[in-house]
C-alpha cells in the first residue's frame, strides 16, 4: 500500500516536480557527482532517479561508452526520464523497485541516490540492495536532507521538518548516513549544505 501510494503521488507530481528543485541543488548534486569519481565507460545506477535531473552530468562524466540505469517506482517520472534524455543513448530509465531490485549481485562501481532516501518505503531495505548491488570497492554517494549536528542549525531543521512531513510525506528525520552503515556500507566521507539541513555522503562497499 505505501508503495503504491509513493507511485502516485510522484506521477502526479511528475510534470512540475523540478520546479520545486530548492535553490542550490545545482552545486549539491554535481559535487554528488564528482565524489563517485566516475571513470569514462563505467555502468552507474542511480535509484529513486525522479526526473533525472542529475543523469546529464553523470553522462558527460561517463561518456558515450557507459551506461546509466535509472530506476523509480513511478512510470510517469521514468517516462519524463526517456523524454528528457531522448537522444542520450547511454541513459536507460526503467520502471522499478528499490527494495527489490531485479540486478546481479555485485554488478555496478557505482550508485547514487538524489533526494530519494527520505520518500522511500522503506529506506533501509533499498539500501541494503543497493548495497547487494554494488561491486566491492565500488563507491555509492547518497545526496539527501536529514537532521544536522547539534547546534544553532537544530532549529531551522525543527521548522521545516514537519512542513516537509505534510507538504510531500517527505521524512527528513531520517539519518541515512546511520541507515547506511547498518546496511552494511562503510563511511568515507560526509560534506554538508545549506546550513547542514542538506549532506552528501559517500560510501564504499
Amino acid at each position: 500500500m505505501k508503495k503504491r501510494k509513493v507511485a502516485r503521488k510522484y506521477d502526479r507530481w511528475s510534470r512540475w516536480y523540478d520546479i520545486f528543485d530548492m535553490g542550490g541543488q545545482g552545486k549539491q548534486k554535481r559535487y554528488s557527482v564528482e565524489a563517485l569519481k566516475i571513470e569514462k565507460g563505467e555502468e552507474v545506477l542511480d535509484i529513486g532517479c525522479g526526473t533525472g535531473a542529475i543523469l546529464g552530468l553523470v553522462a558527460d562524466a561517463i561518456g558515450p561508452m557507459g551506461m546509466i540505469v535509472a530506476v523509480d517506482i513511478s512510470p510517469k517520472m521514468v517516462a519524463v526520464v526517456r523524454k528528457r534524455y531522448l537522444s542520450r543513448k547511454m541513459i536507460r530509465a526503467e520502471e522499478g523497485d528499490v527494495e527489490a531490485l531485479i540486478y546481479e549481485d555485485n554488478r555496478f562501481p557505482k550508485i547514487l541516490a538524489t533526494f530519494a532516501l527520505t520518500s522511500f518505503p522503506d529506506p533501509l531495505s533499498s539500501l541494503k540492495e543497493a548495497y547487494r548491488v554494488l561491486r566491492p570497492g565500488g563507491t555509492f554517494s547518497l545526496l539527501d536532507t536529514g537532521p544536522p549536528p547539534r547546534g544553532p542549525k537544530r532549529l531551522k531543521y525543527q521548522i521545516v521538518r514537519p512542513v516537509m512531513r505534510l507538504a510531500g510525506s517527505t521524512h527528513i528525520e531520517r539519518d541515512g548516513i546511520a541507515l547506511a552503515r547498518q546496511a552494511g556500507f562503510k563511511l568515507k566521507d560526509v560534506k554538508r549544505f545549506r546550513g547542514s539541513l542538506v549532506y552528501c555522503a559517500t560510501f564504499t562497499k
